[in-house]
């Protein structure tokens, strides 16, 4: 036999390659052998749905609990009761573990129980679901002209709406908990609502089909956004929106009538092609010019397919006494910050701001709002926290004003206010008065855009301050269409400690065109043992 030169040493470099591996594949079976006995202790995780919870516990026995209570427990095709239930005679060993409630799935469960172990296990169940089909078509002999345009809802147990997607021939495929009705709402603009009930179970899938008619022209749920306005107040405040429904398409005009019934407005409103409708006046005549103060009826009329007219009227007044501007809130009432005006909101109209304040005197902030639930009534209230490096608290005060002349014809504006604020410790707001009971007398006189107010007050602090204190305030106010400012001072005598405090700042209020969004910045100085300075801004709306 003949042997080629170098074949030995070949077959001696393929052993070694042959052994190099074989140990590499050694090292890595020994590592995952290592790494399988290392899970041992974690084997009742394994089999667990990744939703439920298990733990692993010294003690002895099987804890389930399940999400809703209540659910039927096998253990290895053993019923053992209901959820939550513990079980103390179980050997150790596999086991599967089985939850049974009606309108849900069978959940399952495997686990392994050590014999110095306890599981406690918490499983989340899932609802049953069930398949329905459902088809949306017109009905027989419908206009072919019609848009058609629907759209699905689930109804849910609270009567609320859940929109389903539809495909483009209006069928969808709906998955919805089983073993149980539903309703199922059909609705386009221009047909009527149908409403149909379908049963679900997993089983067999539910089909239906839902058939819409064309609606009928309405006209309904008619409101108007402000029943007496003031055309010279900014934006939307100066404004009236008319509202109401219809059922289907059609066209329709606004027009304005005088007390004389003369039409000093008239305007086309856009094609309905939605059921909510809504359109704007804004006080003045077809030419612009601004009408003067007075009842007026807005009166709209539509015509539906057949030519037939459907008409609503609304009452309107236009009242140049009502004015509407943002008013700080820093000294419990609506006002200037350190004097309170007489001026109320109309009736329904309510304004809501937030902000901080830095200083010498700390971090406060501060959440407040002004609402009048009728006219000539105020009532105010304040949340704020004040926060520094060695101290924190929280206050509430709250305030009730009636207004008993606005400055209209007489110019001269009155009011009467009565506040309360409770404070923690830490919790007294700065440019307030402090914690107490007051009763406050704003007047002002007005000149065009300005107010000049002045305003005395009592102040009891409660049982340690029997003898009221004395607040004399004061300020000047500048309305213009955007922006509200103005400078204001207040002295506080308390008789009972012998001490004053004098505060004066200066503010402005911002209406950012052309929403109603206010900002509102505002600085100034608190002089009592020691002289103090503050600087804050805020944010808010008013309406």
């Amino acid at each position: 036999m003949v042997e080629f030169p170098g074949k030995r040493q070949a077959y001696g470099r393929l052993n070694d390659y042959y052994i190099c591996h074989y140990n590499k594949y050694m090292r890595k079976a020994r590592f995952a052998f290592i790494f399988f006995f290392a899970l041992i202790p974690f084997a009742p995780l394994l089999w667990a749905n990744d939703r439920d919870k298990i733990e692993d516990v010294a003690g002895k026995g099987l804890e389930i609990q399940s999400n809703p209570s209540g659910a039927r427990v096998f253990i290895n095709g053993v019923e053992y009761g209901l959820t939550p239930i513990y079980i103390d005679n179980l050997q150790p060993g596999k086991y599967g573990i089985e939850l049974h409630k009606d309108e849900y799935e069978i959940h399952t469960i495997t686990v392994i129980l050590r014999e110095d172990s306890r599981l406690i296990i918490t499983a989340e169940m899932e609802s049953a679901r069930g398949l329905a089909y459902v088809s949306i078509q017109k009905a027989p002999n419908s206009p072919e002209d019609l848009p058609f345009i629907p759209e699905l809802f689930t109804v849910t147990h609270d009567n609320s709406f859940v929109s389903v997607p539809l495909s483009y021939d209006n069928k969808a495929v709906l998955n919805l908990a089983s073993n149980r009705h539903h309703a199922i709402r059909a609705r386009a603009f221009g047909w009527e609502d149908e409403t149909i009930t379908l049963f679900v179970n997993s089983q067999n899938p539910a089909e239906a089909a839902i058939t819409m008619k064309p609606a009928v022209f309405n006209m309904e749920n008619a409101s108007v956004s402000r029943k007496r306005f003031n055309p010279m107040n900014p934006h939307s405040l100066g404004e009236v929106d008319y509202r109401f429904e219809v059922s289907t398409h059609g066209q329709g005009t606004i027009t304005i009538f005088d007390l004389n019934g003369n039409a000093v407005y008239k305007k086309h409103l856009e094609p309905f092609d939605t059921w909510i409708q809504q359109t704007t006046w804004n006080g003045r005549d077809i030419s612009g010019n601004l009408l003067p103060q007075g009842f007026y009826t807005a009166e709209i009329e539509a015509k539906d397919a057949s030519g037939e007219i459907h008409a609503l009227n609304f009452e309107t007044e236009i009242n140049y006494s009502i004015s509407i501007f943002p008013l700080s809130l820093e000294n419990m009432s609506g006002g200037l910050t350190f004097v309170l005006m007489p001026h109320t909101l109309p009736e329904g109209s309510y304004q809501f701001n937030a902000g901080v304040i830095f200083g010498s005197f700390g971090f406060p902030f501060k959440i407040n709002m002004r609402i009048s639930p009728f006219n000539k009534f105020e009532i105010t209230t304040v949340f704020n926290i004040n926060a520094d490096k060695t101290q924190a608290g929280w206050g509430i005060s709250g305030s009730a004003k009636y207004n008993f002349l606005d400055g209209g014809d007489f110019p001269l504006a009155l009011s009467a206010s009565i506040s309360y604020a409770w404070a923690s410790n830490a919790g007294e707001y700065m440019l307030s008065p402090g914690k107490g009971v007051g009763i406050h007398v704003p007047l002002s006189l007005e000149k065009e855009n300005f107010s000049v107010i002045f305003c005395p007050s009592v102040f009891w602090r409660g049982p340690e301050g029997i003898v009221p204190d004395l607040l004399l305030g004061a300020g000047v106010l500048y309305r213009g269409s955007w922006i509200t400012c103005g400078i204001s001072a207040r002295g506080e005598i308390n008789f009972t400690e012998n001490k004053f405090r004098l505060l004066a700042g200066i503010e402005g209020h911002l209406i950012l065109p052309p929403s109603n969004f206010i900002i509102t910045l505002h600085s100034g100085i608190i002089s009592a043992a020691d002289i103090g300075w503050y600087a804050g801004m805020g944010i808010g709306f008013i309406y």
